[in-house]
Formats: C-alpha cells, sequence, structure tokens
C-alpha cells in the first residue's frame, strides 16, 4: 500500500450511503464548499494522529472550493494548523463542479452535518514513467472552456507555500476532459476514469473481432496516456476501478501506468480499521 485515497460516506442508524446518494441535494442546496472543508478538517485531523510519515494521502476538493476567496483562505488555516509535512497531501481536483459559497456563511443553516471519513482504497505501484512523443489531437473534447488562470494560479500558492501536489481525478470525464487539462500547470497525477475505461473497453469488444480487439484498444488508450504526457512530461497516470485479475494485467500491458486502484487490491474501509495495515506496511517496508 503506497497511498490512501480518503473519501466521504453519509453515515445514519441503518446504512451508509455512497456520494451517488447525497451529492445532488449537497450541490442542489450549495454546500458543496462546506462538504470539502469539513472533510478536509476530518482528514488532516486523523493525519496529523496517524503514525506514518511515509503514506502520502489523496483528498477530494471541487475546483470552486480551491478557487473561491473565503474557501481558499479556510484551506490555508487548515494546512498551517496541522502542519502536515509537506509531500504528503494531495488534492484530487474533481470532474464536475458546482457553484459554493462559504463555509462560514452556511454553519447556521446548513441541514448536512460534518460526514465521516469512512472510505481508502489501496494504490500499488508498477512501472516508471517514460517520456512520450506527440500523437495525438488537442482538439479531441470540445468542452466548456473554465477560468484555468484562477485555478493554476491557486494551485501554484498551495505548491509554494505548503508543498501540495494535485491529481486530476476521473480524466477524461467532465471538466476533466483532455481539454481542460491541457490548459492545467502543475498536476503530478492523472485518474484515469473506471467507468470511461470499462465502455471503451465494452466498445471496442463490441466493434473489433476478438483475435483483434486487445491490441486495438490498447494502442489506442497508449496514444491518448502519449498526448498528456506531451502537454505534462511527467505526470503519473492512474488506473481508477481495477476490479479483477484480468482488468490488472491488461492495464499492465502500458508503460506509462504506474499505480493502480480498485477493488483488486483493497475494499473501501473505514479510515480508523486501516491503522493496522499502516502500521503492517512500515514495518516490511512494502
Amino acid at each position: 500500500m503506497d497511498k490512501i485515497e480518503i473519501l466521504t460516506r453519509l453515515s445514519s442508524s441503518k446504512q451508509i450511503l455512497s456520494p451517488f446518494a447525497f451529492l445532488p441535494e449537497v450541490k442542489k442546496q450549495g454546500h458543496t464548499a462546506a462538504l470539502d472543508i469539513g472533510v478536509l478538517k476530518k482528514s488532516l485531523e486523523y493525519i496529523s494522529m496517524v503514525q506514518n510519515p511515509d503514506m502520502i494521502y489523496s483528498i477530494n476538493l471541487y475546483k470552486s472550493t480551491l478557487c473561491g476567496e473565503c474557501t481558499h483562505q479556510s484551506i490555508r488555516e487548515l494546512l498551517e494548523f496541522y502542519k502536515i509535512r509537506a509531500g504528503r497531501i494531495v488534492f484530487e481536483i474533481l470532474e464536475d463542479d458546482a457553484g459554493s459559497g462559504c463555509p462560514s456563511q452556511l454553519e447556521s443553516t446548513s441541514p448536512f452535518r460534518i460526514f465521516p471519513i469512512q472510505r481508502q482504497q489501496a494504490i500499488i505501484h508498477n512501472k516508471k514513467p517514460l517520456i512520450p512523443d506527440k500523437v495525438h489531437d488537442r482538439r479531441i473534447c470540445p468542452c466548456k472552456e473554465m477560468p484555468h488562470l484562477i485555478l493554476n494560479e491557486s494551485m501554484q500558492r498551495f505548491k509554494d507555500i505548503y508543498g501540495m501536489l494535485f491529481s486530476v481525478d476521473d480524466f477524461p470525464s467532465g471538466t476533466n476532459c483532455m481539454h481542460n487539462v491541457y490548459k492545467m500547470q502543475g498536476i503530478s497525477y492523472v485518474k484515469i476514469d473506471g467507468i470511461w475505461l470499462r465502455n471503451m473497453l465494452e466498445n471496442f469488444r463490441i466493434e473489433f473481432q476478438e483475435s483483434e480487439w486487445e491490441e486495438i484498444f490498447l494502442r489506442e488508450f497508449h496514444k491518448i496516456l502519449l498526448e498528456v504526457r506531451r502537454i505534462h512530461p511527467y505526470v503519473i497516470f492512474i488506473v481508477e476501478r481495477v476490479e479483477d485479475e484480468d482488468l490488472f494485467n491488461l492495464f499492465s500491458k502500458i508503460e506509462e501506468i504506474q499505480y493502480f486502484q480498485g477493488y483488486f487490491f483493497s475494499k473501501t474501509k473505514d479510515i480508523n480499521d486501516i491503522e493496522g495495515e499502516i502500521a503492517e506496511h512500515n514495518i516490511k517496508g512494502v
């Protein structure tokens, strides 16, 4: 286990809900900033107490939370208070976004409490990065423009002052399409959307013969990764939702992929239950 991604779950007396169940209402009510800041606070509090100095943690944030004036200040205050060593925190930039109010303005009216953090997934290391050549047309994704200058300036401040790392989540879906990733600066990781990959795989299985679909799929997927590397030469690729050995073996054939994440390696767990695994990781040096 090299990295841990921290996500949210809404817990009640009867069940634990995934974000698919509650995020639409959170967005509708304009409370994404309150959710982001609450999750970040709980995450940093946990990380500051666990004795695992080499573990890297990923935390999801909306673009509007990173760029908002008051939310930007809230993030800075939390980072300064918990004083986590530089390089241990990766902010994952989500693939969609919603307008968000300032958390301080929402505390008295928000019907949502701070959600307990109840998920982690292991990511294992595989291969070293390569520097690619130019292959792909940047017009692959004609999606809506976003304020890249503001986002890039905000990311650069966090990198310069606190040593934050940044990851693009669920590429190439939503606003994290190829067109927008071209304009982002200073990203360290690109996480490939597992649902998008599965759909792409299924389309190739249908369109091509059994003896050739895999080779064609790998070639075309490889071109996409090479094009990202042309703009971001040192970015690290992570494939999400690797749920079985067949998928792992398939994507292992692509040298540009360095990390994998999914149920094949670790299922979701309460964050309080993984301290033993982290301790074992540190003892064995895995």
